[in-house]
């Protein structure tokens, strides 16, 4: 494969991503909630601070008792969903139709 190819297939990878995160983040917010104030974690309580739709840790800027806007809690929440779909990239085959990549997306 010569670098233009290479190019070529890194950019569609790229796409592929960017297509998948358009499709799983309105679901993520819809299940997830819109809160920009700090609430504790359903499953762990106090112990894991959460914030705008479900971003939890350091990380992220999240720290118990805080108040986000709107624009810190879409940074974050952008954030946090690239962070877990590059995480799992090495694991998910190539060619894997965009709504599927979407739904690993999500659940990660």
């Amino acid at each position: 494969m010569n670098t233009a190819q290479k190019a070529g297939a890194a950019g569609a990878s790229i796409a592929g991503l960017f297509a998948a995160l358009s499709i799983a983040a309105p679901g993520l917010v819809r299940d997830e909630g819109w809160v920009t104030v700090t609430y504790d974690d359903p499953a762990h309580g106090a112990a894991l601070p959460t914030a705008c739709a479900g971003v939890t840790g350091a990380k992220y800027g999240v720290k118990a008792g805080k108040r986000y806007s709107q624009a810190e809690c879409e940074a974050m929440t952008a954030r946090a969903m690239l962070d877990h779909a590059l995480a799992i990239q090495h694991c998910t085959p190539a060619g894997l139709p965009t709504k599927t990549h979407a739904a690993f997306i999500r659940f990660t």
